[in-house]
């Protein structure tokens, strides 16, 4: 388990917040199965290698952009989030706006609204502000309406739309 930042009751149970570790990868790939699971959706074959390569990479380049929940020594949610990110043409868009990006937070169904989710934005938000990041932006679907009030009740504010086509 990675340090300890935090830890809360649950009513019977507590949870553990911590920086992932390389030992975590698995469990959230696990949790990260479960969520696609839900949305009944099948990402390609080498998704999940791909996906395990990424989070990698972010725990090599910076370990605390990689949060992870624990629950009687077990991983049951994950946030992940970089203050670093680059366009294809190279900018680097974090120094353009100073922001701290978080792409995903997922919480194992059975733990849902037991606090865990506004822990880890949380804990990402105290390591932004520590590496002197301004903001936070994040994009959350149009029919997540959990994740929206999450953030909200968290005191962020809607700042934009994004369109998307497949094509």
């Amino acid at each position: 388990m990675g340090r300890v930042e935090k830890s809360r009751d649950m009513g019977k149970k507590m949870f553990k917040i911590c920086n992932a570790t390389n030992k975590d990868i698995p469990q959230i790939t696990d949790l990260k199965r479960c969520w696609y699971n839900e949305w009944d959706y099948s990402p390609p074959d080498n998704y999940y290698q791909v996906y395990e390569d990424t989070i990698l990479g972010l725990l090599e380049s910076n370990t605390e952009s990689v949060k992870v929940a624990y629950v009687n020594n077990a991983v049951v949610g994950y946030a992940i989030g970089c203050s670093k990110l680059y366009n294809e043409s190279g900018v680097c868009m974090d120094i353009v706006f100073d922001v701290g990006y978080i792409f995903e937070v997922y919480i194992k169904q059975e733990f849902r609204t037991k606090g865990i989710a506004k822990a880890l934005l949380e804990s990402l938000e105290n390591h932004f502000k520590e590496s002197g990041k301004k903001s936070i932006f994040g994009i959350i679907y149009v029919w997540n309406k959990e994740a929206q009030m999450l953030v909200e009740s968290c005191g962020w504010k809607l700042s934009g739309q994004t369109y998307s086509k497949r094509i």
